[in-house]
């Protein structure tokens, strides 16, 4: 348990300046990256010329591992390559390096935060901690939970919707409440108004062969009745509703192991022909307006690196920044509160890279977030303060909630207060939503068998 935020102390940070303001490479390369034309090494006497054009002249001369530097001496900057040099700070396109992976590796009251030391800020006591396990009831269906959301299905509010074995259970305090069965083991869900008459329907999709989404629409109240209609054959191992074709109707989006397909919404409960949105083995994926044309965009990943789908213009861009593992889940929401979308994408290697809109296709932030390997993540503003924040766990059941924030440094992922608490390990199923819609948030986790749910609070 700890909180930390992402700056270097002053002295370190001021320090850190300087050594890499007087470092020159080997190569004694100018300010344009020119080397030196003769390839000779030059920390010597026989002058070097800065920027201006104006030689460098140091008496005595200097020594074989130092460069003349404004008629100084200084250490010269030994580099095996552009991502290790002593004295420079690596590009997006090299892997972070960090100094702690745990608070005992940091000095005096400083706390190791996404990779760094630094201090502990006082905004950070005021957090919403993960607090209060409680038990769900389930009670009924068989087999294992494999997928999970927060629903508001009716006048009850929100609650937890899963799905077990082939049937799909709407969790109250009294217990669990079978409200439909389909016709295999059903391992992702989503849940949506896709009829646009206040009743949200709920989207399923199976392990049949083929594998299969399905919609199931409430068609009676008393008795509750649910009716399965539109489908669309493709093994889902996630499932998105939203608007993406940008004409008020939520489409599906489905991510498979062929990449993300698309079927729009007509409006009526009904889909168009699914069909390839993006092609390949993408890893993770997220939906977010990112280069302020209004459009919904698709950033992903693939084994190629990372991408956005431009919506406006139904092109495909790159996104900058070195892929050395898996992706567990691409996120995006305004984290530093600049009214953008930014993302962040966490590696299973506990790993976090973040780009900023609008369409900032480098990579400028990294951090490590000290869990590992990652299982799940989550964008959302916990705390109400117009940031959103960062909800991570491993599998070995450690969760970890990191606050957004406007104070940062640009070589980091906006992100500040993190807390460190424990949830089931091994979960099969995991979701964050607002039980009672009463403004708080709660994480709900199973192990296949159980649920339980944490608070923020």
């Amino acid at each position: 348990m700890k909180s930390a935020m992402h700056e270097f102390p002053r002295v370190t940070l001021l320090v850190a300046l300087a050594v890499a303001a007087g470092c020159k490479s080997d190569s004694n390369s100018d300010d344009d990256g020119a080397g030196s034309e003769s390839g000779e090494p030059t920390g010597t006497a026989a002058t070097n010329a800065d920027s201006t054009g104006v030689p460098d002249v140091c008496e005595p001369a200097c020594s074989d591992t130092e460069v003349c530097e404004d008629g100084v001496c200084v250490p010269s900057c030994p580099c095996a390559g552009e991502c290790d040099c002593s004295c420079s700070v690596p590009g997006p396109e090299c892997p972070p390096t960090y100094n702690c992976m745990a608070d005992n590796e940091c000095s005096g009251d400083q706390a190791c935060f996404l990779g760094y030391c630094g201090a502990v800020p006082e905004a950070c006591a005021t957090r919403p901690r993960l607090l209060n396990p409680t038990a769900v009831p389930v009670g009924v269906g068989e087999g294992t939970i494999r997928a999970m959301t927060f629903a508001n299905l009716d006048e009850m509010g929100t609650r937890i919707i899963i799905a077990r074995g082939t049937d799909v259970i709407a969790l109250r305090a009294s217990g669990g409440k079978v409200l439909f069965s389909g016709d295999a083991d059903i391992v992702a869900l989503a849940v949506g108004d896709l009829d646009g008459d206040g009743d949200p329907e709920i989207v399923v999709g199976d392990n049949a062969v083929p594998a299969q989404v399905t919609v199931w629409t409430r068609t009676s109240t008393a008795p509750e009745t649910w009716t399965a209609g539109a489908t669309a054959q493709i093994a889902a191992a996630e499932i998105v509703l939203v608007d993406k074709t940008n004409d008020d109707k939520l489409d599906l989006l489905v991510r498979a192991s062929t990449g993300v397909a698309i079927a729009p919404g007509v409006g009526d409960g009904t889909l168009m022909p699914i069909a390839g949105l993006v092609t390949g083995g993408v890893g993770s994926f997220t939906l977010l307006e990112y280069d302020g044309d209004t459009a919904i965009d698709v950033a992903f990943s693939d084994l190629n690196g990372y991408h956005v789908l431009r919506g406006g213009l139904n092109q495909v861009d790159p996104l900058t920044g070195m892929l050395d593992g898996p992706s567990t889940q691409m996120v995006s929401g305004d984290f530093n509160g600049d009214g953008i979308a930014d993302i962040i994408d966490v590696r299973a290697s506990g790993t976090l890279i973040g780009w900023r809109g609008p369409l900032s296709s480098t990579a400028g932030a990294q951090g490590h977030s000290g869990l590992t390997p990652m299982l799940f993540a989550k964008a959302v503003d916990l705390d109400h303060d117009m940031h959103f924040d960062l909800v991570l766990v491993d599998n070995n059941g450690n969760a970890k909630t990191i606050y957004g924030t406007a104070d940062q440094i640009d070589s980091r992922v906006p992100l500040q207060c993190e807390f460190d608490d424990a949830v089931t390990p091994s979960a099969k199923a995991i979701a964050v939503g607002d039980q009672g819609d009463d403004g708080a948030w709660e994480i709900a986790v199973s192990n296949g068998n159980q649920v339980v749910m944490w608070r923020w609070s």
